[in-house]
């Protein structure tokens, strides 16, 4: 744990995602724009212009989706862990 994470108030403060590089957070797995369009026109190729666009409006929403029960987990995993620490200072007084 870091250095001064021990208080509550640390606990809520914390980037629980401050290790990882700007990169990381915009690009998912780390790929890069030449990759982006090297996947485009492959799904172009395979998928075809005419349902491209339904394909990607899918898949937009299944990310949608992921991203928001990613959140809410790492809402109430943070709650859980507000809740140990408090739990802990109660002990110790």
């Amino acid at each position: 744990m870091r250095k001064g994470a021990g208080s509550p108030k640390s606990l809520a403060m914390m980037d629980w995602g401050a290790d990882v590089s700007r990169e990381r957070k915009i690009f998912m797995f780390d790929i890069g724009w030449s990759e982006l369009v090297v996947i485009a026109v492959v799904a172009l190729i395979a998928i075809g212009p005419k349902e491209l666009p339904g394909v990607l409006r899918m898949v937009g929403q299944w990310m949608g989706k992921a991203r928001k029960m990613a959140a809410e987990f790492q809402g109430q995993f943070q709650e859980a862990m507000r809740e140990a620490e408090m739990a802990d200072l109660k002990k110790e007084l």
